[in-house]
Formats: structure tokens, C-alpha cells, sequence
């Protein structure tokens, strides 16, 4: 399954809060439903990726908030995920692993992970078709694919009438035993 939900939140400085409540009710908020996602559809064990992964911004708070599962990100620029494992090899969490991938041509083993997260990507794979056939391939049955993605001129200026229209066409376009 995908899961499918417009969500609306500020951005606000990290105020000393716990990674969990970060998701809640501090600069993770944007993840929130993210995260309340892969913490319903998994349990300690689980294993994800996240394709995309880029700075591994979102992917260091969900491992530090489900330090009981571990996560996979993958990217193609090779200088950032240097220096994103450099920083994790001094501050954590070690439920991470980066590894060099092109999404456009990803080679997943078969049931090998519980979620696929795409948090800000997926609109960069070129090869849809290509990149659905290794997700199906990849996920463990009951797994599911997690998309946080944004539209528009900017990802922070949706108006409540534009995610009230985005969450009744995806209602209409999403069964509903994917929907949040």
C-alpha cells in the first residue's frame, strides 16, 4: 500500500524537545504523520528505506525517535553521504546506514524491508515504472510505501482550502485502508 495524507505545519527551532515530540510539535512537525505512520505499520525489527535521502535530516529523527528499528537511505551524491556518515559516527544514531544508489536504478533484494520511504524524492525519480516494480519487489508482505512530498511554489505555503482539495482528491483517488 501507499499511504496517502496532505498535512500542513510550521517550522519552528528545535526548543530542546525529544526527537519524539520534535515530530509533534517542533521542527519535525511537517513528518508528523510520517512518522505516526511507519510507528503503526511496524514494530521493533523493522527495517526501512529512504530513497533520496540527501542530508539524512529526516531519516537521523526517525532513527533517533524508533531507535528499535533500523533504516537504510540511500542517495547518489557521494560527498553527502560522506559527510553524513562522519557526522553519524560521532553523534548517532547507529541505526543508520547510508549507502550510494541511484533510485532510477535500483537493484532491492525481494522482501527485504517493512517500509520504503520516499520524504521529499520521489518527484526526482525519472523511472516511475522501474522504481514501483523494485518497491513491490522489495517490501515484506503487509510492508508499504511512505511518501511525504510537497507541490506548489513552496512546500510551506499550501492554504488550508488547498489541503482541504489535495485530502478529498486523494480520498476519492486512495482506498481507504491506505489512507491516514
Amino acid at each position: 500500500p501507499i499511504v496517502a495524507h496532505l498535512a500542513r505545519a510550521p517550522i519552528s527551532p528545535d526548543r530542546g524537545l525529544t526527537p519524539r515530540e520534535q515530530f509533534r510539535l517542533g521542527r519535525y512537525e511537517l513528518l508528523g504523520t510520517t512518522f505516526e505512520e511507519i510507528e503503526r505499520r511496524t514494530r521493533p525489527g523493522a527495517r526501512l528505506l529512504s530513497v533520496g535521502c540527501g542530508g539524512a535530516g529526516k531519516e537521523k529523527a526517525i532513527c533517533k525517535a524508533l531507535p528499535d528499528r533500523s533504516m537504510v537511505g540511500v542517495d547518489i551524491a557521494t560527498e553527502t553521504l560522506e559527510r553524513v556518515r562522519g557526522e553519524l559516527a560521532e553523534h548517532g544514531p547507529q541505526n543508520l546506514e547510508l549507502q550510494y544508489g541511484d533510485f532510477n536504478a535500483l537493484d532491492l533484494e525481494p522482501d527485504s524491508f517493512d517500509v520504503i520511504l520516499g520524504l521529499g524524492a520521489v518527484h526526482h525519480i525519472e523511472a516511475l515504472e522501474e522504481f514501483w516494480q523494485q518497491c513491490r519487489r522489495a517490501l515484506r508482505p503487509g510492508g508499504a510505501v511512505i511518501a511525504q512530498e510537497y507541490v506548489g511554489p513552496s512546500r510551506f505555503q499550501w492554504t488550508e482550502a488547498q489541503i482541504e482539495h489535495g485530502n478529498d482528491a486523494l480520498k476519492k483517488l486512495v482506498p481507504a485502508e491506505h489512507r491516514c
